[in-house]
């Protein structure tokens, strides 16, 4: 089994909501979820697909906890099938 490291690294992300998205910043992305820090995270939904451009991903993300700031998710697929969720980051 591989292991996965938490990335550091900030990404720019949108939230894909109903045809309309937010941005977002990723951080903490792993090959199983993410920490999002969004501007309303109250207001999104409990499954939302994510878009990160510069990893060339598209996911479909479930909510796993969430606070005034942020949101905790976990891919529960890869919409782009060029790109599954195989990713591999390092600290």
């Amino acid at each position: 089994m591989e292991e996965y490291h938490r990335a550091r690294r900030v990404r720019a992300g949108q939230i894909v909501l109903e045809g309309s998205a937010q941005r977002c910043k990723v951080r903490y992305l792993t090959a199983k979820g993410a920490m999002i820090t969004a501007i309303d995270p109250i207001a999104i939904p409990e499954n939302f697909d994510l878009r990160i451009q510069s990893e060339g991903l598209a996911l479909r993300c479930r909510v796993v906890w969430r606070d005034s700031k942020r949101l905790g998710v976990a891919f529960s697929a890869s919409l782009n099938s060029s790109n599954p969720v195989t990713m591999q980051t390092t600290v």
